[in-house]
């Protein structure tokens, strides 16, 4: 009697611990769960779908589909997804490409880290935060955009992305964390905009001491180069401290500017034709 009370307890615990984890069903070698308060999953055939609205849930390492990673060839994210959780694709080394629904605000710490296949970023327009690591490894990567929304780049964010060979910043980013392209050894030439505020240690052309590891003390400098940006600006300010040579952007005139130049010279014109007018014809 007593074994089988055990028995019953164990089987009661296992079910008790099966509850406690998002669902995970397997029918047809579709997998599928839980990812976020009213986001869902699936992975079928290698495409990871996404579906639902809302925050995605944060990990401390490993999402649901950590064990599968190596399987995932495509994801789907859906409109209405407002953030990509942290750890959420990484290790993910297959898929080629990300398309981010213009819902999306906020990419997690490391959220596509060592994703070594991504190739092409979509980032749409809505995204105002990307945090740190968030695409730490991601070696296949050699052009990222980042649209105008964007107000801050976390430390390490692309480092390490050692074919990113172009990056356009947008206008709306103020802050650039520290290592933020730290070992992008590919990337020559960076256009810094006006309302960049804060440029980080190590932020740009800067790569590992061998043996060094992490340690910032260590980085070292790799020369050749160019980072343009406005005079008197951030961007100028850490090709200075940096020793890296800076090229003056100069800024296209606004369509008010342009008005306002145009009316100017017209009633110079006006004003000039009065006087000759005036001189010309006698009075009386």
């Amino acid at each position: 009697m007593k074994k089988f009370t055990r028995i019953l307890s164990l089987l009661t615990l296992c079910a008790v611990l099966i509850a406690t984890f998002p669902t995970v069903a397997l029918a047809d070698d579709v997998l599928s769960g839980v990812c976020g308060e009213n986001l869902t999953w699936t992975l079928d055939s290698g495409t990871l779908t996404i579906s639902g609205s809302g925050e995605m849930e944060n990990y401390s390492s490993n999402p649901p589909w950590v064990k599968h990673s190596d399987s995932i060839t495509n994801i789907v994210l859906p409109d209405g997804l407002l953030s990509i959780g942290s750890y959420a694709f990484h290790h993910c080394s297959k898929f080629t490409k990300i398309t981010l629904p213009d819902s999306v605000v906020t990419i997690g710490k490391f959220a596509f880290e060592r994703c070594t296949a991504l190739a092409d970023i979509d980032m749409g327009s809505g995204v105002c935060t990307i945090e740190d690591g968030a695409f730490y490894l991601c070696s296949d990567l050699k052009d990222v955009t980042l649209p105008d929304s964007v107000v801050t780049i976390g430390k390490a964010a692309f480092n390490n992305c050692r074919q990113l060979e172009t990056v356009h910043i947008g206008t709306g980013v103020s802050d650039i964390g520290d290592n933020a392209f730290l070992y992008c050894t590919s990337l020559t030439n960076v256009e810094i905009p006006a309302n960049v505020e804060y440029i980080g240690q190590y932020a740009f052309r800067y790569s590992y001491q061998d043996g060094a590891g992490w340690a910032m003390e260590s980085n070292l400098k790799t020369e050749g180069f160019t980072i343009t940006g406005v005079v008197g600006s951030a961007a100028e300010s850490y090709a200075e401290s940096n020793g890296f040579a800076f090229v003056e952007l100069v800024e296209p005139p606004s369509p008010a500017d342009i008005v306002a130049e145009y009316v100017a010279v017209v009633l110079q014109l006006v004003s000039t034709l009065r006087e000759l007018l005036a001189r010309s014809i006698p009075f009386g």
